[in-house]
């Protein structure tokens, strides 16, 4: 294309970015006029600010078992939680499908490794990217098959699947805390924590409970690999919430929601309603949990937008300024 038809085109999409308006809207929430997910509650990563992960590519998620027996023990379980996942209303293009041998030795970042671990129950959020832990390589869910947790073996896996396609839990939705993290539509006891007595071994009492210790902040608590930031917020999360909800907006039927029983010690459990009542365990996803993946794959925002002319990060702003100064603003 000669330069001359390139400047034609830029000043012809100038023009247009000019004349049209454009809507601007919430980057938590902005359905199309078509979408089903107006009543959506849920909490899934922010695909635009937080670099260290992404959605899985068309919807499929490729695996890799760390061994045979891995796939034996752990593979009927993995389908029968994605079964929970079809019927609570996930459409069937999301897959979760055995990876060739060769995939998972030569794209190892682009695969999600499942490995049998009986001291862990975890899984990556969405498809992490290699430098976010290099000695991981790429995505991993440690499971293990296990009455605990949610009580149910495939409930368990399919609240790990949750993670795998991207949600993360409940109570990790920033809109639910009260500023400097504190109780908001639920009551969080880190003391009740069954790892607390250990983290704060030598710790003064503003790295536990100051702004950014390690019962306050999430990333504090990830840093000091305490159980901790598996309940306080995480502040990229995206949701369709603003800053006033209440209990009523919380999901309570949702399977990436902690019960109370889960993590905790002798005191007692560390979450519970505001009221001080017990979170039951979900052993099936909400519709909720449904509409959470579908935005995150489906909405056109949740994936990484070209800029447009009039954004001083674009390439070209400098001379969208020059030829149309009134524009820029």
């Amino acid at each position: 294309m000669s330069k001359m038809k390139s400047f034609i085109l830029f000043i012809l999409a100038l023009l247009l970015v000019c004349h049209f308006p454009v809507e601007a809207g919430n980057h938590l929430w902005e359905p199309s006029h078509q979408s089903s997910l107006t009543h959506a509650r849920w909490a899934h990563f922010d695909n635009h600010r937080r670099t260290s992960t992404s959605p899985w590519p068309n919807k499929l998620i490729p695996i890799c078992y760390g061994n045979l027996e891995a796939e034996r023990e752990l593979g009927p379980y993995i389908k029968a939680a994605m079964d929970l996942w079809y019927a609570a209303g996930l459409p069937a293009e999301y897959k979760i499908q055995r990876a060739h041998h060769l995939k998972c030795v030569l794209e190892r970042p682009d695969v999600l490794w499942v490995y049998i671990d009986p001291g862990a129950f975890f899984s990556s959020v969405g498809k992490e990217k290699p430098k976010e832990n290099p000695r991981r390589g790429g995505p991993v869910a440690a499971l293990h098959i296990s009455h605990n947790q949610l009580g149910d073996p495939a409930a368990n896996i399919a609240h790990e699947l949750g993670h795998a396609w991207g949600l993360l839990h409940e109570n990790h939705n920033p809109v639910f805390w009260a500023p400097n993290n504190f109780d908001k539509v639920f009551k969080f006891r880190c003391d009740h924590l069954a790892d607390f007595d250990d983290k704060i071994m030598g710790l003064q009492q503003w790295e536990i409970w100051g702004h950014d210790g390690i019962c306050r902040s999430s990333e504090a608590a990830m840093k000091a690999q305490f159980s901790a930031y598996q309940y306080l917020p995480i502040h990229d999360a995206v949701s369709k919430h603003g800053w006033y909800v209440t209990e009523d907006d919380v999901d309570w039927n949702s399977i990436m929601m902690l019960p109370s029983w889960v993590g905790g010690n002798h005191r007692g459990s560390p979450l519970f309603h505001l009221d001080g009542g017990l979170i039951g365990a979900n052993l099936v996803p909400s519709a909720q949990d449904v509409e959470g993946i579908r935005h995150l794959y489906e909405y056109r925002l949740s994936y990484e937008a070209e800029l447009l002319l009039n954004d001083p990060r674009a390439f070209e702003y400098s001379l969208f300024r020059q030829y149309a100064p009134g524009c820029g603003h």
